[in-house]
């Protein structure tokens, strides 16, 4: 999904980059996504990081970006309450869980899949 803008003055229209917010509070995996993220800068554009869910959302409500990637277990407000905060006030705002703790158990998520905002 690429935005595109025509100016006025008859010149191309040209892509505009989709914006990205990186939230995790490990600083190793905020670098593993700049990096992965790096190779394709012409076509996303990490427009702000945050280390914890209540930076997460101040960040996101500022930037307005296209695409959230944020961590599932972050202290003050985890991945699934920033993603139904996120959802209550952008909800065009799409958003990529991701975790690293190699086993949860099911029955400690606060919300199941079924339960996510669309």
């Amino acid at each position: 999904m690429m935005h595109s803008y025509a100016p006025s003055c008859g010149a191309r229209s040209r892509a505009i980059p989709l914006t990205i917010v990186v939230a995790d509070d490990a600083p190793d995996y905020r670098l593993i996504v700049r990096t992965i993220l790096a190779s394709v800068s012409d076509m996303m554009t990490i427009v702000g990081e945050a280390e914890d869910g209540a930076e997460a959302l101040a960040v996101v409500l500022r930037e307005r970006p296209d695409i959230v990637i944020t961590d599932l277990m972050m202290p003050l407000l985890n991945g699934i309450e920033l993603t139904k905060r996120i959802r209550e006030e952008l909800p065009q705002t799409k958003i990529i869980l991701m975790s690293s703790t190699p086993k949860m158990p099911t029955g400690s998520w606060p919300l199941t899949a079924a339960q996510m905002p669309s």
